[in-house]
């Protein structure tokens, strides 16, 4: 939730010019021999490990990063290419039959880790799995939560969008769907629909985290986590695709931010995901670290989360213009970050809508005056002194106290928001505790927060991705607690619509009628894309989406530094 933990790595820079994008189909085709070396370890520097093994329960980045070098789907967007087209993957084709039956051909001389085919069985059985942990077939028990990821695969009514999966031959499925469900494709690109070895896993009970093992097609084997210490991987040498380079993978687990920029400076590590601004310039200037950086941003968000069950529009309005982004932005982040409208970024392209001027920014006149207008004060919008002196509302602010600027929002939203009458509550708590908070685990629910600061990024390439599971009032990840009618019609015409000109037009929409009348958070920032690895590392996929994926990444074993 820290989803998507938004550790920052990135899009891509100079891919079409390099090649780099057509690596990957080089190796799917075999025009490109990898020759893997004796004995080669790759070492990622992380935040955290992975919080849910499961794939059908992840909803994290460190859990993501950890499944996708396991794990594959039957389509997938090529991180290595700039534009991140979907790709057939574990899916050889598929035909529409109907605007609501979709004919899978899947690819043949898969296999398992352990050894077992894939084949319409086992992607049968990994959909029926599925089905059943988002309690969309009614049999799951009520003692076991349903998954997380259930509101991906539902349409704006809560109602399942997977009808039926029906076997037509060895290697050939058909999908039956309850309605057109535009998103469809992506959808089952994300992890949620990673095929496991029906061998393996069981097909009624959650992974284990800490003690079961994640049994998949993917380029590594998935070996081990020591909680909190490292997640171990090893080549899987019968990859049905050219096996990678390196015979080990490692995710260094270091949660405090300073060790795992050192260790990055130091060479203990070969790939940093999570970087200090302070020290760009440090990593820049180094021979022996390469520091990508482009103008384009992630599709990842941050924002003050507003619990809107709680505090009513006006009041998130008046906050809304109670915030000095200027300052977050330029004299805090020092420019490093892009300053959001919404949840929609820059990197959609054609969807996205420059909302500066008339989206909200630092404006203490509006700010009051949205309080006066409701009745609540009879305070002149001018008399600093009484609004300053004068507590109209009190609020809980959230977030882990390990996190250095979560930790100094606290003050930070004290002082400011004394401007408009509030009194902000210290609430800061552990990463623990605040994940727990944030995943709706406490008695009081998302009641237990009132105003929180988190990011989001994409679980699937489209911008609904970014707006549905934030603001619908069936989805488990709508921590704000939304649920606006006319934005539950937007979301619904948007899944139904097959015209991409059209849907463009709505996501516009959607993006004006939260910056502007809905004020459902107070919207922050988007990264600027940067990654920070070792100098002898080449065909690194940068992707907008800021998922980390090992496969193409090489080693020049010749390189030294200059």
């Amino acid at each position: 939730m820290e989803k998507k933990n938004l550790a920052i790595i990135i899009l891509a820079i100079v891919l079409a010019v390099s090649g780099i994008g057509n690596i990957i189909l080089g190796v799917l085709i075999g025009g490109v021999e990898v020759t893997p070396p004796e004995k080669e370890v790759l070492i990622i520097g992380t935040g955290s490990g992975p919080a849910d093994l499961d794939p059908t329960d992840a909803w994290d980045s460190a859990s993501n990063d950890v499944i996708m070098q396991v794990a594959e789907t039957l389509f997938f967007n090529n991180l290595s290419d700039p534009d991140m087209p979907l790709l057939n993957w574990l899916a050889e084709s598929y035909t529409w039959e109907s605007p609501t039956l979709l004919e899978i051909t899947l690819r043949t001389g898969v296999k398992f880790h352990d050894g077992t085919a894939f084949n319409a069985d086992a992607a049968i059985w990994n959909f029926e799995r599925l089905y059943y942990f988002m309690n969309h077939s009614g049999e799951l028990p009520s003692g076991t939560p349903v998954a997380k990821i259930h509101s991906l695969y539902e349409f704006a009514d809560g109602s399942p969008v997977f009808k039926s999966f029906t076997k037509i031959s060895t290697y050939v499925i058909q999908i039956e769907l309850y309605g057109a469900f535009t998103p469809i494709l992506g959808a089952m690109s994300y992890v949620a629909c990673s095929m496991l070895s029906p061998a393996s896993t069981s097909k009624t009970e959650y992974l284990d985290t800490a003690t079961d093992d994640l049994v998949g097609t993917g380029p590594y084997d998935y070996v081990e986590y020591v909680t909190d210490d490292y997640v171990l991987f090893k080549r899987w040498d019968d990859y049905w695709m050219e096996p990678v380079m390196f015979d080990e993978l490692i995710f260094n687990v270091m949660e405090d931010s300073s060790t795992r920029n050192y260790a990055m400076l130091a060479g203990d590590i070969d790939y940093l995901l999570g970087s200090i601004p302070d020290l760009w310039d440090t990593f820049n200037a180094s021979s022996s670290i390469s520091f990508v950086e482009i103008d384009k941003p992630y599709l990842a968000y941050y924002y003050l989360g507003i619990n809107n069950n709680k505090i009513n529009v006006t009041w998130r309005k008046a906050i809304s213009y109670a915030i000095n982004y200027t300052y977050i932005l330029e004299d805090y982040w020092e420019g490093a970050f892009l300053r959001s409208y919404g949840p929609v970024s820059p990197g959609y392209a054609l969807y996205y809508d420059d909302l500066s001027d008339v989206g909200p920014n630092l404006n203490i006149t509006i700010a009051r005056q949205t309080l006066i207008d409701a009745g609540i004060t009879n305070l002149a919008v001018d008399d600093d002194a009484g609004w300053r002196s004068t507590t109209l509302v009190s609020f809980n602010y959230t977030g882990n106290s390990d996190n250095a600027f979560r930790a100094d929002l606290y003050p930070i939203f004290k002082e400011w928001f004394k401007e408009i009458g509030i009194n902000v509550i210290d609430g800061l708590t552990t990463w623990a505790h605040y994940l727990y908070l944030l995943y709706g685990q406490h008695p009081a629910g998302y009641d237990a927060l009132e105003l929180y600061y988190v990011g989001w990024g994409p679980d699937y390439l489209d911008p609904m991705n970014m707006i549905q599971p934030l603001f619908s009032n069936i989805s488990d990840s709508n921590t704000a607690q939304v649920n606006d009618p006319l934005l539950e019609k937007y979301i619904a015409a948007y899944m139904e619509e097959p015209s991409e000109i059209i849907r463009i037009e709505i996501v516009k929409n959607i993006s004006l009628y939260l910056a502007t009348e809905l004020y459902p958070h107070a919207f922050f920032f988007h990264p600027r894309g940067r990654a920070i690895h070792s100098a002898d590392l080449y065909n690194v996929a940068y992707n907008v989406a800021g998922n980390f994926w090992v496969y193409p990444i090489q080693r020049d074993l010749d390189w030294t530094p200059t």
